[in-house]
């Protein structure tokens, strides 16, 4: 379980969603899309850079296609609260009270699978 690999992913398959529907132009692959912690300046709980990397394939400064991302995300992902767009053009996305209350429980019922990642095999030797 990690919050921001999952939302990559969501946001990757929106993204797809909406080339389909001929909203927004891209390549086959966006391999440089990121979902992090913003700047602790910044108070949201996400950050994404989808609109510096589409601005580019739609001919679109990257502020007003954050703009158009903004209000189809909005309509899209319930659980956020409010998404700014900031220069030079990422989405900083607040989630609503709900979630996270809905995302804690999931944690606590998770119990010791909690944070286990199964993509990676790694062994480690604890002295």
């Amino acid at each position: 379980m990690n919050l921001f690999k999952d939302y990559k992913k969501n946001f990757l398959l929106f993204l797809e969603e909406l080339k389909k529907e001929n909203e927004i132009k891209f390549p086959d692959k966006i391999l440089n899309l990121t979902t992090e912690l913003p700047p602790k300046e910044i108070k949201s709980d996400m950050s994404c850079n989808a609109p510096m990397i589409l601005a580019r394939f739609n001919s679109l400064p990257p502020m007003k296609i954050g703009l158009l991302l903004k209000e189809k995300f909005l309509s899209k992902f319930n659980e956020f609260e409010k998404i700014e767009i900031l220069h030079p053009g990422f989405m900083n996305i607040s989630f609503k009270k709900s979630f996270w209350k809905n995302y804690m429980f999931s944690i606590v019922t998770s119990g010791s699978n909690y944070g286990s990642n199964n993509d990676v095999k790694k062994k480690y030797n604890l002295e």
